[in-house]
């Protein structure tokens, strides 16, 4: 192989460390379930505890998500 097609393929693996890591090498936090089932809150829960959440903090999160979801409730108006 010649040097710039070396060069190119080393381009291009960094690239995709970059993607999938970040340039500090820490894995990017994957995005939260935006759902309003128990599985997701689940889910959520998991997720933010493998961050390295405590566990409280990571059941306010998830339960946040969760409510944001549902959106505002359809009862009555002031």
């Amino acid at each position: 192989m010649k040097r710039e097609e070396l060069e190119k393929m080393q381009a291009g693996i960094l690239e995709m460390w970059n993607r999938s890591y970040g340039e500090d090498g820490k894995d990017k936090p994957m995005p939260l379930t935006k759902g309003k089932s128990d599985k997701a809150v689940g889910k959520n829960i998991k997720a933010e505890m493998q961050a390295g959440k405590p566990q409280k903090q990571a059941i306010a999160i998830a339960l946040d998500v969760q409510r944001r979801a549902r959106g505002k409730s359809k009862g009555r108006s002031k």
